[in-house]
């Protein structure tokens, strides 16, 4: 086929056609309806419509992936809930609550990262994503609006399954306004990590670099966090690293919706000693105010709408094919 391609252009038919579409044809010849006036054939409404539509049908085709999901999240939810068991845990002591802190810490892992699947879906669907936007199907912005709108369920039903499989079970808080908190913030999470991802995927482009960055940002985020190695640990010029870290702001939130409760609320035997939940969260160098739980809750919802801007961003700047 190439040497046809090539003899076909060397001979004089192929060289004449050549010269008659190197001249660019008069515009002024154009009929006007023949003229577009508009980058997209339709309107912005009708364009996110469309991505809703084919994202909802690629999520129908691929159910048995968000079926894994649910039940991958549903397995670790039953391994907190036996090793962390209400009956073995105490409200006494600074170790009773580290023993809590560690538990929302893994509900606050098994969240975030249980969005890594995003990745692979991502990458998946790239170059048809990228194929259609050259041709100007629809901006890269409707893709990620409809898919971020279509992940807000899944995310929901994961934090949901999570906190009503483990929290009583695990012996958190009883009042019914901290139930409801923590399923916020852990759906909150699952938003930013999913959209986290996604970032890596449109960035990286390749599953073997997609996975390799992920995985570095899993480890950062595990060091950085402020749980594993606490904030006063932290190198200076690796504070900034703690500060930008949305595992830090989820664990504090959730640390701080638990140990706030009147049960923690204990008063030292000695008089000069803060009550038990200031010295818990004290220890790993908490915010130990209400408003902390309310502005990480806010961090978490601006990080997975700025980090899906970015997926936009470079999904519709950057344009070599994949």
């Amino acid at each position: 086929m190439s040497e046809f391609t090539e003899a076909y252009q060397q001979f004089f038919i192929g060289r004449q056609m050549k010269e008659e579409l190197a001249v660019p044809f008069p515009k002024e010849l154009n009929h006007r309806a023949a003229l577009s006036t508009e980058k997209y054939s339709v309107s912005k409404r009708e364009l996110v419509k469309a991505n809703y539509d084919k994202q909802w049908l690629l999520m129908k085709r691929n159910a048995i992936v968000y079926i894994f999901m649910i039940m991958q999240l549903a397995v670790g939810a039953f391994i907190s809930m036996t090793v962390f068991f209400r009956t073995r845990l105490h409200q006494r002591t600074i170790n009773d609550g580290t023993t809590y802190l560690g538990a929302l810490f893994y509900a606050v892992v098994s969240i975030m990262f249980n969005g890594f699947g995003d990745l692979a879906i991502m990458i998946s669907r790239l170059p048809v994503l990228i194929k259609q936007r050259d041709l100007l199907f629809y901006p890269a912005w409707s893709y990620s609006l409809s898919t971020i709108v279509l992940s807000i369920p899944v995310t929901l039903l994961q934090s949901v399954v999570w906190v009503t499989m483990t929290y009583y079970v695990t012996g958190y808080a009883p009042e019914a306004s901290r139930f409801f908190k923590q399923m916020l913030l852990l759906f909150l999470v699952g938003q930013m990590a999913g959209s986290m991802f996604r970032l890596i995927a449109a960035l990286c482009r390749t599953m073997v670099l997609a996975n390799t960055v992920g995985f570095i940002f899993i480890l950062l985020s595990f060091m950085l966090g402020g749980f594993v190695v606490p904030r006063t640990y932290i190198k200076k010029w690796w504070i900034w690293g703690y500060w930008i870290s949305p595992l830090t702001y989820a664990q504090q939130a959730i640390s701080v919706n638990e140990m706030l409760a009147p049960r923690w609320s204990t008063v030292g035997a000695l008089e000069f000693l803060p009550p038990t939940h200031m010295r818990i969260l004290l220890s790993f160098m908490s915010l130990v105010i209400v408003f902390w739980m309310h502005s990480a809750n806010c961090c978490c919802f601006f990080m997975s709408f700025v980090i899906v801007g970015c997926v936009q961003t470079f999904s519709a700047s950057i344009c070599f094919p994949v």
